[in-house]
């Protein structure tokens, strides 16, 4: 299992709680799906029924980024994105992840006022590619650098920010957000804007595959405010 910080966590938690952000626990590893597959409620016989892929495998039910945390007695429950959980109950699963010796993590839950650009490891040829393009943008825009940005164990980047114009300029047409952007315009998908109800798992998490970093830490608890994602080179894509 992933080492855990309980004690950076805690601060981690009342620190993002006093900037007013949702927050909510994950437990940062895949649990095997064959002890804990993914269910939903069949409508006609009022049963549970596991949920399986093509090859008839059970889908797994925990996998290191969705909402969840630890019962008392060892067993994992999972929750909701749409649920924030509040500051003691947060602190209350870190305890009970402490006790048992398991491993927890922290996300938040961003909104249409705070947004999280996710810089995406996977749409980049290279580790070198992503980070000459997100450093591009802190070098045309260097208030960026006054606001928290985590580098994620697969490479990806986390910039926070809060929105004047509260994501008004990413609806489409049919008055929903976008998600995928670019970093010119026209250009290819470089990662997601999280908002609303998507979770993002942030520092001082740590999965199986290393710890969620702050880039710069004097700057952990500060998020800075644009008037809209185009003023800062981000572009629907």
């Amino acid at each position: 299992m992933p080492a855990c910080d309980y004690s950076a966590l805690r601060e981690a938690t009342g620190q993002l709680a006093r900037l007013g952000l949702s927050l909510q626990t994950v437990i940062p590893l895949a649990l095997p799906a064959d002890d804990f597959p993914q269910t939903r409620l069949n409508s006609t016989t009022g049963q549970r029924e596991i949920l399986r892929d093509r090859n008839g495998r059970p889908l797994p039910a925990f996998v290191s980024k969705n909402p969840s945390f630890w019962l008392a007695d060892g067993q994992p429950r999972l929750t909701s994105q749409s649920q924030p959980a509040v500051e003691s109950e947060v602190l209350k699963r870190i305890d009970v992840a402490e006790r048992l010796g398991r491993p927890i993590g922290l996300a938040v839950i961003p909104s249409k006022e705070v947004v999280v650009i996710d810089f995406d490891r996977k749409n980049y040829p290279t580790q070198e590619a992503l980070d000459q393009d997100w450093m591009r943008l802190l070098d045309l825009y260097p208030e960026l650098t006054g606001t928290r940005i985590e580098r994620t164990p697969g490479g990806g980047v986390h910039i926070y920010l809060r929105l004047a114009d509260g994501m008004d300029s990413w609806r489409t047409a049919a008055g929903k957000l976008h998600c995928n952007f670019t970093t010119v315009p026209g250009g290819e998908h470089r990662g997601e804007v999280l908002a609303g109800t998507r979770v993002c798992v942030c520092a001082p998490t740590r999965n199986r595959s290393g710890v969620y970093e702050l880039v710069n830490p004097e700057y952990a608890y500060s998020l800075i405010e644009v008037r809209t994602l185009g003023t800062i080179g981000i572009y629907p894509r």
